[in-house]
């Protein structure tokens, strides 16, 4: 468990040495009289002038009255400008939100986070997938893919173990200070080697491509290069991909090389909860620790700066109170001055008390003429309101003979279509009395074709009965196969170099469909191209490859990252299915059939080829070859030299093939004359056929009686329909009657209303003509009342500026005699202005007193004034850095504390499955920067708890407790990957045995990060998990070897 240090100093014990708890107890008093002594002089003309404000208040009652906007105005800004410090100033807080210092609104912690987001594969974003060394250390080449979990690395001394640390530390741009080793990168490339490289393969953020990074080394110089994802990048660059994945090779508590073991144990308790911080728990602990850090010292600066400058305002305050005495000499000068300064309130006074009776005067008039346009207005309000009224009769009144005109048209719309239908029926009846008048005549013609269809049957079936005899055409059959086989079979000589029947296969060509988008638009949807076009072949195979494989129809992307993956989708599937291939991912679309037709797109990956991309060349094999090729050329020759022998031969059974054609084409012609006569006499049969069928036809026609009873019968039914449309025509022609009647009465009223409303129009302009003379007159009259007013109030804003300008005595003594009407003698203000001239004279006569004393007395009270005010900002200043300062402590503290009770708690448990003890605590101090870690260890009972350093334990002691705070970190660490180097070096075998399967228990958690351990040896019958992965590294050329345990 945790145990909480003794604090050096408690907040409050703090506030007593610093002696800034006296100083807030009178903040509130000082704070409470600024407030007193603005919110006089905003309500001066309400509270300090109040004699004044009564002398006037009826005319302060006409202005808010009269124009309430303008006095809401001027009172907002006295308000907004009586003190720079109405507002709050605007405050970045520990997060750098811009809040008032004093709000007390809550900024968003963000929560713990444990582990990143895992992807399907198992790895944390930033997790290492693929190592890949060439020329490094002691490596050639070497390439393997460690496991998302736990992945230890096992291996002999010096087969490069260590020397995977500092490839990950390296080749993700992290100083060769971490590991302790060479400070130079061309010191990593291996001996006898110009240069080297290290390529890391970083998982990226789920749904994204991961991060590949190389770095390239050189042996003779110190120059290096990145590149990422294959293009070339800096340094900074990878630092920033870094801290965006929480990369943290820097730090003890997550990176722990070979060469850093022992600086871990001789960390500072300082440097220790820096580092924890860092790695685990809430990932806003080193912003609020370095804030409290940075505000703490800042406090420190101030609270000495704030005791220097009391010191100071005491000096002052004694020296100026020596000079009192002086000052008072110069009093009898003052009270003549005095007296001036208090005409000179009393003439602004006068002036305004002159211009208020000349506003009083006019105030009246326009009141008057106020009235009188009120009165006009009040009469015109019953022609306003009856015009209003005939306005929405009217409205309504069109509205309605509106409806009814289109209920009107509907009915002549249904008459019209009543009539069309009537028009249609008789027409079908006009035709039904032809068709009956023709019924005569078409039975006549009906019995002329009966007779003649006779004739032509009898004739046809006595040549049917008496068929010709025909030739026998199989012996001729027989002679124009013979000719076929033969010209055929001697056709060919030069196909294959000798004679032979070959038996081929033929298919027509026939149209191909075309491609889904024009070859112009693929770049536009980023494919490069269609399938087809990069491939070369025989002009007879391209229409093979168009109609069997559609590579016509199959466009291809060569740059995955150009492609939309839906747009492209939809653009080329739109007329159906379709393939394409972006990168080495092959897509196939098809639409549904039914609804809407959906796309559904399947995917694969292309492998790579196994067939025809051999680049080796085997001797023996092309030795083989030119053989093989050696004896077929030996064949040509012979070939030809057989060829020349049967040159002959081939001309004499051309001569046979020309005598056996011509005497197949005579043969063929008797054939096709007998087929002919064959083919005749079938199609006189055929015609005997159908000429008995029509004469069926014929005679099975009904009787012509029949016939005119049905036509009669349809003409009685479309009479009978025309007589129910002329009923329903007539309805709706009443029915419109009635509706036109309506709609004219509807009119009629309309117009009598336009009529009573433009009477009422011309009235209306007659009054509001009245109106607008009235209101023409009152704008005179209040343009004169609002002169006078702005008048009167300029007057008053001088009286007040000067009142609340003057002395506090001075402003009493006025108010005194304002109220006691000693200012109502009778005087205008000229005469007031003529005794303020010669007093001013008198005074200029009078001999000047030393002021240097009193402005040596007054700029000191400027300067007490001064660093009073100062004192007070630095104190509230203070104050709330102190508010600042509690604020993020209590946020950091119950965070630290939570996480150092969790990771102390599994280090005791740690410690106790071993029979040792440990304990962690956090050691407390006022100042934020020395708050520390402090790990206690025991490895014997007859011990005590120790703290963990650099000397006082012994080497595998020192391995044990780190490895097992490290342990105790695993479950909270942000990082998604740590590592740690031969560890277990020092540790008896129950020792290294305990930590073996304590690490593989929390490392091999679902929620666990990636792990590396380091070890050249491990003890038999320890505790193996299938989310462990074990890479064995055996000197074998320099590359390294990957193992499973149980593999042979």
């Amino acid at each position: 468990m945790v145990r909480r240090a003794p604090s050096a100093a408690t907040d409050d014990s703090h506030k007593e040495n610093t002696g800034v708890r006296s100083t807030r107890s009178k903040m509130p008093e000082v704070k409470k009289e600024k407030a007193k002594s603005r919110a006089a002089r905003v309500e001066s003309d309400e509270e300090d002038d109040g004699p004044i404000l009564n002398h006037f208040e009826e005319e302060k009652e006409e202005y808010i009255e009269d124009d309430d906007e303008e006095e809401e105005g001027e009172e907002e800004e006295e308000e907004d400008g009586s003190s720079p410090k109405g507002r709050k100033r605007a405050r970045a807080n520990s997060f750098g939100d811009s809040l008032p210092s004093g709000s007390q609104a809550k900024v968003k912690v963000k929560p713990e986070v444990k582990t990143l987001p895992r992807d399907e594969d198992g790895f944390i974003p930033g997790s290492i997938v693929r190592v890949q060394l060439r020329n490094f250390v002691t490596y050639d080449w070497v390439e393997f893919t460690p496991g998302p979990y736990l992945n230890m690395i096992l291996g002999p001394n010096g087969t490069g173990k260590s020397s995977i640390a500092c490839a990950i530390c390296l080749g993700l741009n992290f100083p060769p200070s971490v590991l302790g080793r060479a400070s130079d990168l061309n010191a990593f490339v291996k001996l006898g080697m110009d240069d080297g490289h290290i390529e890391i393969e970083l998982k990226g953020a789920k749904g994204k491509h991961n991060l590949v990074i190389k770095r390239t080394l050189s042996a003779h110089s110190k120059s290096n290069h990145f590149t990422l994802n294959g293009k070339a990048a800096s340094g900074r660059e990878i630092n920033l991909r870094m801290q965006e994945l929480n990369v943290q090779v820097s730090n003890l508590c997550s990176f722990l090389p070979q060469d850093k073991v022992a600086e871990f144990a001789r960390m500072t308790p300082q440097q220790l909860l820096k580092e924890t911080q860092r790695a685990a728990g809430n990932e806003n602990l080193t912003s609020w620790h370095e804030t409290l850090i940075g505000a703490g010292a800042e406090l420190k600066t101030m609270q000495n700066t704030a005791d220097e400058d009391r010191k100071t305002l005491q000096t002052m305050e004694e020296r100026n109170a020596n000079l009192e005495r002086e000052v008072k000499r110069f009093e009898e000068r003052q009270e003549k001055q005095a007296k001036i300064e208090f005409l000179e309130l009393v003439v602004p006074f006068k002036e305004y008390t002159e211009a208020k009776i000349r506003y009083s005067e006019i105030k009246n008039r326009q009141r008057a003429q106020t009235q009188a346009v009120h009165k006009l207005q009040k009469k015109m309000a019953p022609v306003q309101e009856l015009k209003n009224q005939l306005e929405r009769q009217h409205k309504e009144l069109e509205n309605r003979r509106e409806a009814k005109k289109t209920t009107t048209k509907n009915k002549f719309a249904q008459m019209k279509r009543k009539w069309e239908q009537s028009e249609k029926l008789e027409q079908e009846s006009e035709e039904l009395k032809n068709k009956l008048d023709g019924l005569k005549k078409a039975e006549k013609e009906r019995q002329k074709n009966i007779n003649n269809l006779e004739k032509e049957i009898s004739i046809i079936q006595e040549k049917v009965d008496h068929p010709p005899k025909f030739e026998d055409v199989s012996g001729l059959e027989e002679e124009i196969v013979s000719s076929f086989i033969i010209s055929n079979f001697f056709d060919t000589p030069e196909a294959l170099g000798h004679k032979a029947r070959i038996n081929t296969f033929y298919r027509k060509q026939t149209g191909v469909n075309p491609p889904p988008v024009p070859e112009q638009q693929l770049p536009e949807l980023g494919f490069d191209g269609y399938a087809l076009q990069y491939i070369q072949c025989p002009d007879g195979m391209v229409w093979f490859l168009q109609n069997a494989l559609s590579l016509h129809r199959t466009p291809i992307a060569l740059n995955p990252g150009r492609v939309d993956a839906a747009r492209a989708m939809d653009a080329l599937s739109r007329d159906g299915g379709i393939n394409y291939i972006v990168g080495n991912i092959f897509n196939a679309v098809r639409r549904s059939k039914y609804g809407k037709r959906l796309a559904q797109n399947s995917t694969r990956e292309i492998q790579q080829a196994r067939n025809l991309v051999a680049t080796a060349i085997d001797p023996a094999v092309k030795q083989e070859i030119d053989r093989v090729m050696h004896e077929a050329q030996e064949g040509v020759r012979q070939c030809e030299v057989r060829m020349a022998a049967l040159s002959e031969e081939d001309r004499q059974l051309r001569a046979d093939h020309k005598d056996s054609k011509n005497k197949y084409e005579v043969i063929f012609a008797r054939k096709s004359a007998i087929s002919k006569e064959k083919a005749d006499f079938e199609k006189l049969k055929l015609r005997l056929q159908s000429q008995k069928a029509r004469l069926q036809r014929l005679l099975e026609v009904p009787s012509a009686d029949a016939e005119r009873a049905s036509l009669k019968t349809k003409i009685l039914e479309r009479a009978r329909q025309r007589m129910s449309i002329v009923k329903e025509y007539e309805a709706l022609l009443r029915q419109a009657i009635a509706e036109q009647i309506e709609c004219t009465k509807l009119g009629l009223e309309y117009l009598q209303v336009s009529a009573k409303k433009t009477a009422l129009d011309v009235l209306y302009r007659t009054q509001q003509e009245e109106v607008d003379r009235a209101s023409a007159i009152w704008r005179e009259v209040n343009d004169a009342y609002s002169a006078a007013k702005v008048d009167s109030k300029a007057k008053l804003r001088t009286s007040k500026e000067r009142l609340d300008a003057a002395k506090p005595e001075m402003r009493d003594k006025f108010q005194t005699d304002e109220t006691g009407g000693a200012l109502d003698d009778g005087r205008s203000a000229q005469d007031v202005q003529g005794e303020l001239d010669q007093l001013k004279a008198e005074l200029e006569m009078n001999m000047h007193t030393n002021a240097g004393v009193v402005d040596q007395y007054r700029k000191r009270q400027i300067e007490i004034a001064n660093l009073t005010q100062k004192i007070e900002d630095r104190d509230e200043k203070i104050q709330k850095l102190e508010h600042r300062i509690k604020s993020t402590r209590d946020k950091w503290e119950p965070a630290l504390m939570r996480l150092v009770d969790s990771i102390g708690e599994k280090f005791s448990s740690a410690f106790d499955r071993i029979g040792c003890a440990g304990e962690i605590k956090v050691s407390q101090d006022a100042d934020y920067d020395k708050w520390a870690i402090d790990i206690l260890v025991k490895f014997r009972d007859d011990e005590k708890l120790q703290l963990l350093t650099g000397e006082r334990q012994s080497g595998g002691e020192r391995s044990l407790t780190t490895i097992l705070y490290l342990m105790s970190l695993t479950e909270h660490a942000r990082a998604p990957f740590s590592l740690v180097d031969e560890i277990n070096q020092g540790m008896d075998q129950k020792a290294e045995r305990a930590v073996h399967n304590s690490l593989v228990e929390v490392t091999c958690k679902p929620d666990s990060g990636q792990y590396f351990l380091i070890t050249p040896k491990l003890l038999p019958d320890l505790n193996y998990h299938e989310r462990m992965k074990v890479l064995a590294s055996i000197t074998a050329n320099g590359s390294l070897k990957k193992r499973r345990p149980g593999a042979s």
